[in-house]
């Protein structure tokens, strides 16, 4: 996401129909929307956020539909790259997995009476203190590894199809329902050979649409 800061103080008035001579206004624009954000200093959180505008409503560009063909995946073009995704979702599940865990030991230990085990308070603090910093790690470590996956998920599809987020796209195969399908991409995600692909509905009238729709697009052989 980009960030940029806006001079429009008048802006600020008018959405929430109060004047401050030091708010901020920032216009913030994604892969797939934009949206603004005011704050009034010292502090950090926005004061108000306006709701998120599709890109493809601004730059009719945009619109145009990009065909999903699979006649472009060849195999082992991107076999590399796949491994590389297949490592990091086992290392993520991992990860997922001992948060889980610790999750559970710190639920318990929270319902443990001082009286009832031969554990003084100040030490079971103070076990419980490191715990939970091991845990806030761990979820760090997690949160910046689904960056990463995303990030080669996003480079895999672009490899195949020339494909971003935010794009219109249509294909007559890989749908959940066996059905035609056209949407704006929203996530990708990669398992069990399949890139996974969701995002809202575009309508007949060649608009976005409420419905969530979903694509699977084979890239790897079955191995079985």
């Amino acid at each position: 996401m980009v960030s940029k800061h806006c001079h429009q103080v008048s802006c600020f008035f008018e959405i929430t129909n109060r004047y401050h001579q030091d708010a901020t206004i920032e216009v913030h624009v994604t892969e797939t929307n934009i949206f603004f954000t005011g704050s009034i200093p010292p502090y950090k959180e926005p004061y108000f956020k306006t709701s998120k505008l599709p890109i493809s409503e601004v730059i009719e560009s945009a619109k145009q539909f990009k065909r999903v063909e699979l006649d472009k995946i060849k195999q082992p073009e991107q076999e590399a790259l796949i491994k590389y995704i297949e490592l990091k979702n086992k290392e993520q599940a991992l990860l997922w997995d001992e948060v889980h865990q610790l999750d559970n030991l710190k639920e318990q230990l929270e319902k443990v009476e001082i009286t009832t085990v031969n554990f003084d308070d100040e030490a079971l603090i103070q076990y419980q203190s490191t715990l939970k910093a091991n845990i806030d790690k761990k979820e760090v470590s997690s949160e910046a590894l689904e960056s990463e996956v995303n990030l080669l998920c996003k480079q895999l599809l672009w490899r195949y199809f020339k494909i971003l987020p935010g794009d219109w796209i249509y294909s007559e195969f890989g749908s959940y329902k066996g059905t035609p399908i056209q949407l704006v991409v929203e996530t990708i995600s990669y398992y069990e050979g399949c890139i996974h692909i969701s995002g809202p509905n575009i309508t007949q009238k060649r608009e976005i649409g409420k419905r969530g729709e979903s694509l699977a697009i084979r890239v790897k052989s079955d191995e079985h």
